[in-house]
């Protein structure tokens, strides 16, 4: 049975073509559950130092700003390696690179358990950055081939939502876990320090906890589905999108010359917006855990899990916001369909952080970090989308150009938080966060999704 559409939900009749074939396997959704894993691995590794950096500045005698700039420095190789990590992706395979992706930035992340001194934690968390560029555009690069067409959008979401979930993780078990071993430590009297902070030996279980991954991933993992022995002919048929023999997957599409992508409008627009608005968010994700510890005096447990309750409005925001575009698509039409949720998007956000000036209490800032967090996922549905629809067949090197801009701007700013914060201006901080999203609201009035970028053989 032959379907017009690719994208529609695959239909398979039992009765038919498939009347002696054997049920379909699923290692499909084992491939997207792997994935999902490395995504949470991904976050919880990459801010699990922010959760614990009022223990580490006390241990190490670092101030807010060396651990800003200590912040900056995984974010400017993040970015900066994000175009050649993601070559090696593709010239390696899925199998090779995410596991030596994975590895490299769990050992990083476990040496920085061992570092000493500012410099080395600086080396440590570029490293880290260089190992974990290539890690979405890797996992995107074989999901197309495992995931059917019908799915790709939902897999794809549930890797993100991975990320965001490691993020909530991190900011509730780190704590917990430096609580408990602590207790431990002194119990069994493996230590005379009446309240010690074990939070190297958290970083070394959580970097074990990525090489097991790797080891697993490399073990059972294939590249492409018709090289793994766990899938039999009918998901071939199912992953291939029709009821017919696999075919292989067309190689995309070369992208235009340089200089023709350069001239699209919208590629400049997006990009500073995603730098503007990573300008804003950078503070929730590295900062915020400080913030209620030194203003409000709340314990490191209880500001973790603030931070990540924070968190959760992200996550919610999300999946808010990729409804939002799609109906908003239909109803509107293409240009206010996706301008439209990054205009409230970015309002919403700078409001939420000048509201932050005037409360007075924890429970009441952190609702309105919450809704910060909130405003600023749910535009990643709107500027995915409107990325795919100015890019076309070219949409994977446009959304590399614009997320390292965005990293850019996670690098730019968290030296300037702790400027800002060693003067004693948190309010400073909030202000700068609200101004960032009121450019991008103001960037987004002049997108226009229309405004193609050329196809390669339009160049």
């Amino acid at each position: 049975m032959k379907q017009s559409n690719p994208y529609e939900p695959t239909f398979v009749d039992p009765s038919a073509e498939f009347a002696s074939a054997n049920r379909p396997t699923h290692a499909r959704y084992l491939v997207l559950a792997l994935s999902v894993m490395m995504a949470v691995l991904l976050y919880l590794d990459r801010f699990a130092l922010n959760v614990v950096q009022p223990v580490v500045m006390d241990e190490l005698g670092l101030n807010l700003t060396q651990m800003g700039w200590v912040t900056s420095a995984f974010f400017w190789a993040y970015a900066l390696a994000q175009v050649p990590a993601g070559t090696l992706g593709d010239r390696w395979g899925g199998r090779i690179a995410l596991t030596l992706f994975v590895a490299a930035w769990s050992i990083a992340f476990g040496l920085q358990a061992l570092a000493t001194t500012f410099a080395l934690l600086i080396v440590f968390r570029v490293l880290q950055g260089i190992a974990q560029a290539g890690a979405y555009a890797t996992t995107a690069g074989f999901l197309k081939y495992w995931i059917e067409p019908s799915r790709r959008g939902r897999a794809n979401s549930a890797v993100s939502m991975g990320g965001r979930g490691g993020g909530v993780l991190t900011n509730f078990a780190t704590p917990l876990l430096m609580a408990a071993l602590a207790a431990l430590l002194v119990r069994m009297q493996w230590t005379d320090n009446p309240d010690p902070k074990p939070w190297r030996w958290i970083f070394l279980i959580y970097a074990a906890l990525g090489l097991l991954w790797a080891g697993i991933f490399w073990w059972w993992f294939r590249d492409r589905p018709q090289q793994h022995q766990g899938v039999n002919d009918a998901e071939l048929m199912i992953i291939q999108g029709q009821a017919k023999p696999f075919q292989p997957i067309a190689p995309h599409t070369p992208v235009p010359p340089w200089w023709v992508v350069m001239k699209n409008r919208n590629l400049w627009l997006l990009s500073a917006i995603m730098f503007c608005v990573n300008v804003g968010w950078i503070f929730l994700a590295t900062s915020q855990t400080t913030y209620l510890k030194e203003v409000f005096g709340s314990s490191l447990v209880q500001a973790g899990a603030y931070t990540a309750l924070t968190a959760l409005g992200g996550m919610a925001g999300c999946i808010s916001g990729g409804f939002a575009t799609d109906w908003l698509m239909r109803s509107m039409g293409e240009v206010w369909g996706r301008r439209l949720p990054g205009l409230v998007s970015c309002g919403g956000a700078a409001l939420m952080y000048l509201l932050a000036l005037v409360l007075q209490t924890p429970e009441s800032v952190v609702i309105a970090f919450a809704s910060v967090y909130f405003w600023n996922d749910f535009l990643l549905g709107s500027l995915w989308s409107t990325v795919q629809d100015v890019g076309g067949r070219n949409s994977g090197a446009m959304f590399g150009f614009i997320n390292m801009s965005g990293n850019l701007g996670a690098a730019v700013f968290p030296p300037v938080i702790g400027l800002l914060v060693d003067s004693k201006s948190w309010a400073g901080v909030f202000i700068v966060s609200a101004a960032a999203f009121l450019i991008a609201f103001v960037l987004w009035c002049f997108v226009d999704p229309r405004i193609k970028l050329p196809a390669h053989d339009e160049a």
